[in-house]
């Protein structure tokens, strides 16, 4: 018994059969690599904004650009992955987590991201909606990046706030006005850092604006910003259920 014990605990998680996510046969991983390849298609992106771009920066980010730096995501906010990210997000399904990891360590990876920062610093939450969730799923993608310096609360949700998607531009900026702040105790972290600031989704940009104000405030050189999906301008984000 003690042998079978041993050798079942050496199994590494990727060999053990399971259902595929999507087609729901058989595999060894969560996602199939007939589903990666029909539904992981690269798309010319906007490198300021992760939207769909024949430039290498949008005529938007031209005329108006972001506070960060540089932009990317992993995939587009589209089922099926649409989907599985509420499954995620919303319901605590957290067994994709590992092929999260792997999509953004990909497209970090082709924008050269994660061997010009020096901190990265999940999209925070607030403490009563962290209460109803349960977890960030930002910091958790953070750490699926495998950085060696990630700091969880190096941004704090002071106040909660609205959903952003559905309102319009000005009432979202003032949803988000003394919303968020860096925390104090990190503030000597962030002085002249290129920081990688890291979210499930990104649909208007202003939470992720606001967080990058927040950081460049504090002394941070520069911000990019990586999200495992991005909407694109039509999509609004599924609601969390308890709101």
């Amino acid at each position: 018994m003690q042998l079978m014990a041993k050798a079942y605990r050496s199994l590494s998680l990727r060999t053990l059969p399971s259902l595929c996510r999507i087609c729901e046969q058989w595999n060894s991983a969560a996602i199939c690599n007939a589903c990666r390849r029909l539904h992981i298609r690269q798309q010319a992106r906007c490198c300021r904004c992760a939207l769909p771009s024949n430039t290498v920066v949008c005529a938007e980010c031209e005329s108006h650009p972001p506070l960060w730096q540089r932009c990317a995501a992993a995939l587009p906010y589209a089922e099926p992955w649409r989907s599985l990210i509420a499954d995620y997000k919303f319901n605590g399904h957290l067994g994709l987590v590992r092929f999260w990891g792997e999509c953004l360590r990909q497209r970090a990876a082709e924008m050269g991201m994660l061997e010009q920062v020096e901190l990265v610093v999940p999209v925070p939450l607030s403490q009563a909606r962290l209460r109803e969730r349960g977890f960030n799923q930002s910091l958790i993608l953070a750490k699926a990046l495998t950085h060696p310096q990630v700091l969880p609360e190096g941004l704090l949700r002071l106040r909660d706030t609205q959903p952003q998607a559905n309102l319009p531009r000005q009432e979202r900026l003032n949803n988000l006005a003394h919303a968020i702040a860096c925390n104090p105790r990190h503030v000597q972290d962030f002085q002249q850092r290129h920081v990688l600031l890291v979210d499930d989704v990104m649909t208007t940009g202003s939470t992720l604006q606001a967080c990058t104000q927040a950081l460049l405030q504090v002394g941070v050189q520069q911000v990019h910003v990586l999200v495992l999906a991005r909407a694109d301008g039509r999509q609004a984000p599924q609601s969390d259920p308890a709101h």
